[in-house]
C-alpha cells in the first residue's frame, strides 16, 4: 500500500514536471499539434489537483504557482507517508 502510494505521487509529480514543461515550449512558439495534444490532456488530468489550489493561490503576474504549490505539498504527502511507514 505505502509503495502504492509513493507510485502515485511520483507519477503526479512527473506529469506536473511535464506540464510545466509542455507550456514553456508552447509559450516560446513551438506550437506543432502533438505538443498541443499532449498539453491539454496533462491539463484535464492535473486540472482536479490545480481548481482547490487556484482558489487559495492568487495569480502573480502571467505566473501561475499552482504546480509549484501542489508540488511542495505532493513532496511533503510523500516524506510523510514514508516517516509513518
Amino acid at each position: 500500500m505505502r509503495s502504492l502510494a509513493l507510485s502515485i505521487i511520483q507519477l503526479i509529480l512527473l506529469v506536473i514536471v511535464a506540464h510545466a514543461m509542455l507550456s514553456w515550449l508552447l509559450a516560446a512558439g513551438m506550437r506543432s499539434d502533438a505538443i498541443i495534444r499532449v498539453h491539454q490532456t496533462l491539463h484535464l488530468a492535473l486540472e482536479p489537483l490545480f481548481r482547490p489550489l487556484r482558489r487559495v493561490i492568487p495569480p502573480f503576474g502571467m505566473f501561475d504557482l499552482t504546480p509549484i504549490a501542489a508540488i511542495f505539498i505532493l513532496v511533503i504527502i510523500r516524506s510523510l507517508i514514508i516517516r509513518l511507514a
